[in-house]
């Protein structure tokens, strides 16, 4: 859900009109008549006054800083004029007129409380004015709100008797809690930007709390009330706040539902939504009422602002209330609450109304050296002045005295009682003393940890733990298994297939990292949760609570107090000793609340004492010391009181400690101290044991997330183990087509190798076939000395035994030469020698025709080279040899049969599968075979 519009409209009371007022002949006239001196004196004084109340009627025009520091410099020396001159008592006419700020009906009073309570209702709706400012300062326009909320309540607790509505207790209560409303409604906004929208419950009770305050403004002035009548000509005012009231209504609702849905309440959730939605369309309705135009109490795009707020609004709900109640329909299933049966939202309220100590920045001591001195400062007579000082200087020592008489029998009584313990130890006493044996019980606080410590909290914690991590230790055996089975798979198939393997080695796979270092993690966790656990265990059954694992009835040690026979040995008194002491005690409180009493009423007779207008009739008299004898001997009966009180408090100190020692020597009451001392060395030992507990807690529920995290990263690296197997299995059949169809290759290649050797021998090309078809290519000419090539056969891919060193060629199991007669090639019978052929087995092998054969290693053209063990160096036969050897003939016998490989996760090997290059060499030079394959 998106946040408010971050500078939401707000109103502002309008400015009240005033006309001109004639000081200088009624203020003149009284000066000689009551101070009997020169009005012309005056003059300057009196034009000074005319100048600051003529700014201020323009302050109205201008709604800024400057109009209000006008308004209240003016409003400063009209509290100075009061002192100077009583117009509110009739002696001074002067006329004050000031029209109605909603009605503009005049209205005029002889009376200075009308004037500052007018000047007052324009420093509010100035500072309001500031509030409602584009482009907004949210810190500074919080804090004007929640000035002009103090400020007309400040009329409301100052004046009554209003001679206008404007200034009347309905009217400026209402804008009273309009302004604070609005500061609530700032507050919001800031609260939503700071956390970019996200909602909080600290939002969603801001909300509640500002939806609250606008219901209630607009029950004052929905239609049909009095106030609603007299605010008809600025129907903005009531109209935003209707608006506003079912605005944030709905923004209320919606901040609950967005907590509701991350606690899946759907059935409140649901409700919620449709609350919003209905308040939203109310809003949007009667947001199209609100006309900003020319209205006083609202900018001019207030009104067009307000009803894209509410527009906003009702789609934001609208999209949230399909949402889920799909998710409802779909996934919950939850029973919608009635709208009646909804629980109330939390609501919070956080602004206060702030007086005028807090108008300005500087607070009250800006607001003084805004004001100025007073403007009439030379009018009042010193001596009355000096007079009043002296004898508010005398009640002050009379005061002083008392206030300090009583704090210092205040810290001898908290002194004696601490010195014994009280009240806490009388409180034991007094329970040793209502049972005839009283154990040392566990302590409440003891109790409550000893419960949560030897709880199964800690134990179904760790079990959930060593649940996560055994079924994360299985996951990284599951997935080390898939990887050991591909290991396998790839070694058994790269020594079969050889080069035709193509897949990179399983055992650089990255997975295989991840794997070690995830095991390595779970491992480091296992033990560290069990370390913690043990930790808990040695808790638990520590020595220090083995009170706690017998129960509350094995705390103490011994019994605090005695048994029935100690009763008959002369401790029933240990009752009495007790009950006369709290006695005591209770003289002494009664005593302290008696000095309260007495100091209250006494600072409230000083305060209100005021004789200087006994001072000012008798100013010519010259007996002020005999009127202040007088006056301070009203006071006299509160002093001596005072000392009564002070002689009664020492004596019952002094009560208390003797009883206290007799007392505390009873054989009970040392039971019951040495109980308590049992009681205090459990507590500390559970306390600490608590703490440790708390500790473990802790560190089991950051156990459970690691371990969360854990196994999110083991399922990732299983999916990934997974893919990468699969993937491999894919490659895998690939490589087993490529070798099949790479074996086929190799041996169409191979036969023909094998026919173009044998077709060197022929004298003459072989003559066309009788079908028409071409005839075979020539013979390939010779590349130097060929050795003889020993025997083969197909099917065993065996060697034939080498010859012994120096046997005649008839010795190494050789025929004479016969000239195949396969097919329709003609015998070739070898040309003669014309030089000894060499015969040397240990010659390396022809050079190799890059592409001769593709895919087969590196098979030689020409020659071959036996393995080590099997050259032989023999001198040439006598008589010499064919170039080429002739061919043994065909192997009669069968082959034995081969051994079917097992085949592997990848499926079947091959009937005939490659073998290792160092194998190949030993299977040349090809087995003889049908031509015709």
């Amino acid at each position: 859900m998106t946040a408010p519009a971050a500078s939401a409209p707000l109103v502002y009371p309008p400015l009240k009109q005033t006309a001109e007022v004639q000081w200088e002949a009624p203020l003149g006239a009284h000066i000689a008549s009551a101070y009997g001196d020169e009005p012309a004196k005056y003059a300057r004084e009196i034009g000074t006054l005319y100048k600051l109340r003529q700014d201020m009627r323009g302050a109205a025009s201008t709604a800024d800083a400057t109009g209000r520091d006008l308004l209240l410099k003016y409003y400063g020396q009209l509290e100075f004029v009061e002192l100077h001159f009583p117009i509110d008592e009739g002696q001074v006419d002067v006329h004050f007129e000031w029209l109605d700020a909603f009605s503009n009906e005049p209205t005029v009073q002889a009376s200075l409380a009308y004037e500052k309570a007018s000047v007052i209702f324009n420093i509010g709706a100035v500072v309001a004015r500031l509030a409602a400012a584009t482009p907004r300062d949210v810190k500074r326009s919080y804090h004007n709100l929640q000035v002009a909320a103090g400020i007309f309540q400040y009329i409301n607790d100052n004046f009554l008797h209003a001679p206008t509505k404007d200034l009347g207790r309905d009217c400026i209560k209402f804008l009273s809690d309009l302004m604070l409303a609005q500061a609530q409604e700032v507050l919001l906004e800031k609260t939503l930007a700071d956390k970019q929208g996200k909602v909080t419950k600290m939002a969603a009770k801001i909300a509640a709390g500002l939806a609250h305050q606008y219901t209630q403004l607009q029950s004052t002035v929905a239609p049909g009330t009095n106030l609603a009548y007299y605010l008809d000509a600025h129907r903005a005012l009531p109209a935003t706040v209707a608006v506003k009231a079912k605005l944030y209504t709905a923004h209320a609702n919606l901040h609950r539902a967005t907590l509701l849905e991350a606690d899946l309440g759907y059935g409140e959730l649901l409700a919620r939504l449709a609350v919003a939605v209905a308040e939203a369309k109310d809003a949007v309705h009667l947001a199209k009422s609100v006309n900003s135009g020319s209205s006083a109490v609202l900018a001019a795009e207030g009104g067009p602002a307000l009803q894209e707020m509410a527009k906003s609004t009702l789609a934001i709900a609208n999209e949230f209330l399909a949402r889920a109640t799909k998710d409802n329909d779909v996934i919950y299933h939850a029973s919608v609450v009635a709208r009646d049966a909804l629980p109330p939202l939390d609501q919070l309220v956080i602004p206060e109304r702030l007086g005028f100590d807090h108008i300005l920045p500087g607070g009250a001591a800006e607001f003084q050296a805004l004001v100025g001195n007073d403007v009439f400062a030379t009018l009042i007579p010193m001596a009355v002045h000096e007079k009043a000082s002296v004898y508010s200087e005398q009640k002050a020592q009379v005061l002083r005295k008392a206030v300090e008489t009583a704090q210092v029998l205040d810290a001898e009584v908290a002194s004696a009682l601490n010195v014994l313990g009280f009240p806490a130890a009388l409180e034991k006493l007094s329970a040793a003393a209502g049972s005839v044996a009283v154990e040392s019980e566990l302590p409440p606080e003891a109790e409550a940890m000893g419960r949560d410590i030897l709880g199964g909290e800690v134990p179904d914690l760790y079990a959930t733990l060593k649940s996560m991590t055994g079924e994360l230790q299985s996951q990284v055996d599951a997935i080390q298994a898939l990887l050991d089975a591909d290991q396998a798979t790839d070694d058994r198939h790269r020594a079969a297939l050889g080069a035709d393997w193509t897949l990179a080695p399983s055992a650089q796979l990255p997975q295989r990292r991840a794997l070690q270092a995830l095991a390595t993690e779970v491992q480091a966790a296992i033990a560290r949760d069990a370390a913690v656990y043990a930790e808990h265990e040695r808790v638990v059954n520590s020595p220090g609570l083995a009170p706690l694992r017998r129960g509350s009835g094995g705390a103490g040690s011994a019994a605090a107090g005695g048994s029935l026979l100690d009763v008959e040995n002369g401790e029933g008194d240990f009752g009495s000793m007790v009950q006369q002491l709290r006695e005591h005690v209770a003289t002494l409180n009664k005593l302290k609340r008696e000095r309260a009493t007495l100091l209250g009423e006494l600072k409230t007779k000083i305060h209100t004492d005021d004789i200087s207008d006994l001072l000012v009739l008798n100013a010519k008299q010259n007996i002020d010391d005999h009127i202040f004898r007088s006056e301070l001997a009203k006071f006299a009966q509160y002093t001596e009181t005072l000392c009564a009180n002070g002689a009664s408090t020492r004596a019952a100190v002094q009560s208390v400690q003797a009883a206290w020692k007799t007392t505390a020597a009873h054989p009970r009451a040392r039971r019951v101290q040495d109980a308590e001392a049992s009681r205090g060395r459990l507590l500390q030992d559970v306390r600490d044991a608590f703490a440790r507990f708390n500790e473990t807690k802790r560190k089991l529920v950051a156990g459970i997330d690691a371990a969360s995290e854990l196994q999110d990263r083991a399922a990732l690296i299983q999916r990934e183990v997974a893919g990468v197997v699969d993937r491999r299995q894919r490659d895998a059949a690939a490589c087993e087509a490529k070798f099949k169809a790479n074996t086929a290759q190799r041996d169409q290649d191979l036969m023909r190798a094998q026919l173009a050797r044998m077709g060197l021998n022929s004298p003459s090309p072989a003559p066309a076939s009788p079908q028409g078809q071409a005839a075979p290519p020539p013979p390939l000419p010779p590349r130097g000395p060929a050795p003889a090539y020993p025997s083969t056969s197909m099917y065993t891919g065996g060697q034939a035994p080498a010859p012994a060193a120096g046997a005649p060629p008839a010795a190494y199991g050789q025929q004479p030469y016969h000239p195949p007669t396969y097919g329709h090639y003609a015998a070739a019978t070898p040309p003669p020698p014309q030089h000894p052929p060499q015969y040397n087995y240990g010659a390396p092998a022809a050079p190799v025709v890059p592409g001769a054969y593709p895919g087969y290693g590196n098979a030689p053209q020409y020659g071959y080279q036996p393995p080590p063990q099997q050259q032989h160096q023999a001198p040439p036969p006598p008589g010499g040899m064919p170039m080429y050897a002739p061919y043994v003939g065909y192997a009669q016998q069968q082959p034995p049969a081969q051994q079917q490989p097992p085949a592997g996760p990848y499926g079947a090997y091959p009937q005939q599968q490659q073998q290792p290059p160092q194998q190949q060499a030993q299977q040349w030079p090809p087995r003889p075979g049908n031509l015709l394959d």
